[in-house]
Parts: structure tokens; sequence; C-alpha cells
């Protein structure tokens, strides 16, 4: 029976796949940063401008980064020098080829994200890496959504790959892939990459990587980026590009974010809903190896990458689920390292106690509690001497595998958007006269932008209203001194006059 294991994985890859599709197809961008790129890609190629975004936000920018509004030379867009241009680049194609809609924005991350499952599925083939990152919530949902971080993760983990790869075979070939592989991970979303300087720390200090291959490796992955800095250096000048970049950087760092504040522990509770499977297994076997000190190079080279990243982000003032997205694949990595075939039945039972699905929506001391619990009950299971040979064992495993890929099935993510109706009142204002300016409140902005395809939008009440111009507003609020022009569900289109305020 063990060895239809892998057919069902397959089998459940494609229902997640299928399930994914239709979502994918259905339901309306998410209102922040889902619609931000969906924006900025379609900017890109309206303008012929591919070396950045170009995002009419309400947020300004340094350095004068503007551009007229084609619609209205009354509003403008901003260059976004802080976003490199790759994914960008791919949503470019892909709506070419399949036109603006839904689907076709989400479609590169998708893509991404699944080649990383698949990767595990031909990484000399493992059960238990396969199942954790197939239970990852965090991976199908970012898959779904047109998002950068699977293009990030999926270079990041083939960089990871070719230097393992380097190590055991020193061939300098592949160094030169796992630098190009860094530099596109770069270009995919720029300063979140600096999480793969960790492992190249590691091999430095316990040498083993030489100044020489040091060179190699960054200037493989800096002939990448020079394809990006090159003509954007040319049209905006060193010093704006690199103020841009590092600005954005200690904002995201130092600067907190009330919306994004959480406690040092939260990542770590954020996964003991979101990747449990994967997340005790991890710790499972990362104990067992702790005390029979079984650590091999690979195994050291992953932990530099995945320890220090996650104490990075955990001690970061802002902190949003998608950061620790790239750790994953390392993560799974290190559980097919450390798999034993002899303890098969052993992970077989960590695997139906972590997929249980208990306390994952508790409060957080719930929740750590049962994590602590888990994997104190795992790691006790893990060292216990169960016989694999036999047809029990045969059983016991299979059944862990169908239950835990069922209770995923039965709770598989979906994009949920805060405003599902902004689409059908963004469409209604696209029919109103030019020129018109549209302000928010209340609401993001990001996905009304996008649908309501007005090029820039403003916060209401931070911005006077503009001459010249129909004002319009459109907001969850009731305002009845205003006239309203149209209602979907929980949102109002108003029309502004020029002395409102």
């Amino acid at each position: 029976m063990l060895r239809y294991s892998k057919f069902f994985l397959i089998f459940f890859l494609l229902v997640f796949i299928v399930k994914s599709l239709l979502t994918m197809s259905s339901v309306p961008l998410h209102d922040f940063d889902e619609a931000n790129r969906s924006e900025a890609a379609r900017n890109m190629k309206k303008y012929s401008f591919f070396l950045a975004p170009l995002i009419g936000s309400p947020f300004e920018k340094g350095f004068n980064l503007k551009i007229p509004a084609k619609s209205n030379p009354l509003l403008s867009l901003n260059y976004h020098l802080e976003r490199p241009p790759l994914y960008y680049l791919s949503m470019i194609a892909s709506t070419s080829l399949l036109g603006e809609n839904e689907f076709a924005f989400r479609l590169p991350s998708f893509i991404f994200g699944v080649a990383v499952v698949l990767i595990f599925f031909v990484l000399g083939w493992s059960l238990f890496p396969s199942l954790a990152i197939l239970t990852s919530s965090d991976w199908w949902l970012s898959s779904q959504s047109a998002l950068m971080d699977t293009a990030l993760s999926f270079f990041l983990f083939l960089s990871f790959l070719f230097l393992v790869d380097f190590l055991k075979s020193r061939r300098a070939v592949r160094l030169i892939f796992s630098g190009a592989f860094l530099g596109l991970a770069i270009l995919s979303k720029g300063q979140p990459a600096v999480v793969f300087i960790f492992p190249l720390i590691f091999l430095i200090v316990t040498r083993r990587l030489s100044f020489k291959e040091l060179v190699i490796f960054s200037l493989s992955a800096g002939v990448v980026l020079l394809s990006e800095a090159v003509p954007l250096i040319g049209k905006f000048g060193v010093h704006k590009l690199f103020y841009t970049l590092s600005d954005f950087s200690s904002r995201r760092t130092v600067v907190a974010d009330p919306t994004q504040s959480a406690p040092f522990f939260w990542y770590f509770r954020w996964w003991l809903g979101s990747f449990r499977i994967g997340l005790i297994l991890f710790l499972t076997l990362f104990l067992s190896d702790l005390k029979t000190r079984n650590f091999s190079l690979p195994k050291l080279l992953s932990l530099s990458y995945i320890v220090p990243s996650f104490v990075l982000f955990s001690v970061s003032k802002n902190k949003v689920w998608w950061y620790v997205l790239p750790l994953i694949p390392v993560v799974c990595y290190y559980i097919f390292l450390s798999v034993k075939k002899e303890k098969w039945l052993n992970l077989s039972v960590i695997t139906f106690i972590s997929a249980v699905p208990v306390f994952a929506a508790s409060s957080n001391k719930v929740v750590l509690l049962w994590g602590v619990v888990s994997l104190a009950v795992s790691y006790f299971v893990y060292n216990l001497k169960l016989n694999l040979k036999n047809s029990f064992a045969t059983t016991a495993i299979f059944f862990s595998l169908i239950f835990s890929l069922s209770i995923f099935f039965y709770f598989f993510p979906v994009i949920q958007p805060t405003f599902p109706e902004t689409k059908e009142i963004g469409e209604y204002f696209q029919k109103l006269p030019q020129p018109k300016c549209l302000f928010v409140l209340n609401m993001p902005y990001e996905a009304i932008l996008f649908y309501s395809k007005a090029e820039a939008v403003e916060y209401f009440g931070k911005k006077p209203l503009l001459k010249g111009c129909a004002n319009y507003l459109i907001t969850p609020d009731r305002k009845p001194e205003l006239k309203l022009l149209h209602r979907s569900n929980r949102l109002f289109l108003y029309r502004l006059s020029a002395t409102t305020r």
C-alpha cells in the first residue's frame, strides 16, 4: 500500500490545483497588496515603462518621481523604484496572453508556487517533506494571490539548492547558477532576499566558501542585477535609486506600522495554525538531530538559513505572514534531509497528531501551549521503537496520509477580500465621464484604484478637492449630506461638490 502513497499525494495536489484555479477565476482581487501589484503591472504595460512599478497611490514619493496620468492630466502616478520589476513583467506577459482579468494577474504567482511543490515530488522523493508543503495554508494562499512572494521563494530555494550541490561537487557552474538565481530572487521582490546572507556568512566562517568562490557567486548575482540597475540609474541617477531603496528598507523594518505590529512570538504562533505539520515535523527532527549530533553540512546550511532569518523577522517591528514564506521550502528541505525510512510509522503518528484541527483559531496562550504539548508528544513518539514491518504499520501510515490531506482539503485556504463589492462599484465608476477624480474614506485604496481604472486616488480629507474635475467619494460610511450615485452592498459612491470638506 505504501507504494501508492505518492499517487495519493499527486491526486490531492491536482485537487488543490483545481480548487485554487476556481478561486483565482472567481474571487475579486484582495483589497491590499494583491490589487496593488496588479494595478502596477497594468500601468507599466499601459505606459510602456518596464523598469519599476507605476501606481497612483495617495502616498507622496520623494524626488518628485511622478508622471502625468493619461486619462486625466490633473492626476499623476508615482515611480516606485523600491520595487524590482521581474514579477510585474511576468504579470504583464500573463495578461498579454490571457487578458486583464483576476486569473491572469494571479497566474504567475501560482506557477511559481506549484513549481516549488513539484521540486519536492522529484527531489529524491520523500513522503513527509512533500506532505509538509502540501498542507501549508500560507503557501497555497500566496500561490492563489497576485503577490511577489512565491517568485521570491522559488528563486531563493533554487539558489539554495544549487549552493548545496556546489558544496558537494565543487563545480563552479553550480555556484554561478546559485548566484544567478539569487539575482533573480532580488529582482522578484528586492530587499527580503537579504535572508540569503546568513548561509553565506555561515559558509565563510566555517571556511566552506573561499573568498574567490564568494566573488564568483557575487558576480553571478551582480550580472543579473545590472539588467535593472543600469537603465534605472541612467534614467533616475544613482542617488535617487539608492536613497529610495534604503529609505524603504528602513521604514519597513524600523518604523512601526500599527496595523502590522505583533509580539516576538507571532510567527511561531502563526505557523502553529497555518504550517503545523511542517513546523512540528521540523522541530521534532531537529531535536532528534540535536540529541544525536547528526548534522550534515546541508542540514547546518539549512539551519543557518532558517533560524537567523526567523529571528530577524520576529524582532522586526512589522509582521506579515508572507514575510516568512521563503523559509517554508528550506524547512521542508531539512525534513527531507532528516527523515529515516525506519521512522515512517513514528512520523505518521506525529503527522496525525499535528493534523487534528484544534486550537488553530484560539488565543495566543492556548495555541502556544498546544504547540509545546504537541512537540513534546511528537518527540516522545519519535523515540518509540515502533515496528514498521507489519500490515498495521502500513495501514497506519496510509491512514495518516489520507487523514491529514483530507483535513487540509476541508480547510483549504480561499482568498477573502475585505470588500468584494469593490469590483462592482469600481466598474460603475468607470462609466462616469472624464475628467473625474476619486477619493476614498475608511477603506483600502488599492482594489478600488484597480477596478475603477481611476489611475490615481486620494484619501478624503487629506487633500483638497481638485478644480476642473468631477470629484467622487467611495466609502463604507453613510453620508446623507452627499449625493448618492450608486451603492454596492456596504460601499457607497457619492458625488462631491467643489466646496465639500
